[in-house]
């Protein structure tokens, strides 16, 4: 995947948190085709998030962790992602569907690790 194509892909995924627009479809030329490819185009993201006011890396999260996922996504394996600092929700917040773009609901189990002593 072309450098070029990995950050026209980030800005694509990026605006749509910022605008608050469903995903548009990425172009064929511009899509990941591999894991390592789906990694850069997700540091890419993190880059323009956090230079968009969307905060620093606040954590990471795993995702298609049963084999039900990952046979629906067609991956192989479990794949994690970054949490950014402007995306955390304090609990007890009061949200508006508004703000959102087809808005669902799903567990998120989050632990917070301290340092190795």
């Amino acid at each position: 995947m072309e450098p070029k194509a990995i950050l026209r892909t980030a800005r694509l995924l990026g605006e749509v948190p910022i605008d608050s627009h469903p995903v548009p479809p990425i172009p064929d030329d511009d899509l990941p085709h591999t894991a390592d490819e789906g990694y850069a185009v997700q540091k890419a993201l993190h880059d323009y998030l956090r230079h968009n006011g969307q905060g620093e890396l606040a954590g990471w999260k795993i995702g298609a962790t049963t084999a039900t996922m990952q046979d629906y996504l067609g991956v192989a394996e479990p794949a994690y992602g970054r949490i950014m600092s402007g995306t955390m929700i304090e609990n007890g917040s009061i949200l508006t569907a508004a703000g959102f773009c087809n808005p669902g609901i799903e567990c998120e189990i989050a632990v917070r690790l301290g340092k190795p002593s």
